[in-house]
């Protein structure tokens, strides 16, 4: 059976079928956090958020990260975005990285402050890859994005539950780091803030799943059904596991729901080899 030759209805239900098996996966490991952060969902939020602004190569440094330079930390020096580039950039380490001009200056006499209020232990360089990653995933422009979303205090428990379309997602992301990074990082002003592609995977990776299970946990199916809605409203991903399936003639990814139900489809079922157990074979797509 071909996914193309399904009509559009049974194609959808196979991809809800399909999305609900990933979801409640991803729904699993936040509850795993959320339990462990004894039960608070804005410290949640900013394990999940940060460990995947960090990517495959710093993901675990910035998981990491939000252990040390907590929500409740964040939210209690909320005075100034630089307070808040100083916090997590001090904590990281990565304030080592660059000589002390007056900006810089700037920012370490406010971590030392910082760092004795809290007794923060910071990172070392060494727990950071930044060698072969291109400048606009470099972790220090990320982590100076994301200060500015939370001076602004875009990113939040009530922002999510408040998400509901594509510009809404936008909308959380949309504000500009310092332009002392992006000067740094850029020559021609690019990066002054979180771009579309990775909105788009925070959005699948972080807001849906953090909406969808502080759904399952407050038994609000209207959440859970916003959840499914917002990812609807994305668009679908372009990777390997999409262009697998993907025929030009005769496109069956359109969003973000379409290309994780595939996603599910080839990592679950297809790479493990379990075509008996495969939802495809079941009568009612046939």
């Amino acid at each position: 059976m071909h996914l193309a030759q399904l009509d559009v209805a049974a194609r959808k239900e196979l991809y809800r079928a399909l999305y609900n098996e990933r979801i409640a996966i991803k729904a699993q490991n936040i509850m795993r956090i959320y339990n462990a952060t004894e039960q608070d969902w804005s410290q949640t939020l900013h394990i999940v958020l940060l460990k995947y602004i960090g990517s495959t190569h710093n993901g675990g440094a910035m998981e990491r990260l939000a252990s040390i330079a907590t929500a409740k930390i964040i939210a209690k020096e909320r005075v100034s975005q630089q307070s808040i580039e100083a916090l997590l950039l001090g904590s990281a380490g990565l304030l080592d990285m660059y000589p002390a001009d007056e900006y810089i200056s700037k920012l370490r006499e406010e971590f030392t402050h910082l760092k004795a209020k809290y007794g923060i232990e910071a990172m070392s360089l060494k727990e950071w890859q930044l060698d072969k990653i291109y400048a606009n995933t470099h972790p220090v422009l990320r982590l100076a994005q994301l200060a500015a979303c939370l001076y602004r205090e875009s990113i939040s428990i009530g922002s999510i539950m408040e998400c509901r379309t594509r510009k809404d997602l936008n909308n959380i992301f949309a504000h500009n780091a310092s332009k002392y990074w992006v000067k740094s990082f850029n020559s021609n002003n690019q990066g002054l803030h979180i771009g579309s592609f990775t909105r788009n995977i925070l959005g699948i990776n972080v807001i849906v799943p953090i909406m969808y299970s502080m759904g399952k946990t407050q038994c609000n199916d209207k959440l859970i059904t916003q959840a499914y809605q917002l990812l609807e409203s994305l668009p679908s991903e372009d990777n390997h596991y999409i262009k697998m399936w993907s025929n030009p003639e005769e496109p069956i990814s359109f969003s973000a729901l379409d290309s994780q139900a595939l996603i599910e489809l080839t990592r679950n079922y297809c790479n493990k080899e379990r075509c008996a157990e495969c939802i495809i074979q079941s009568t009612e797509y046939r």
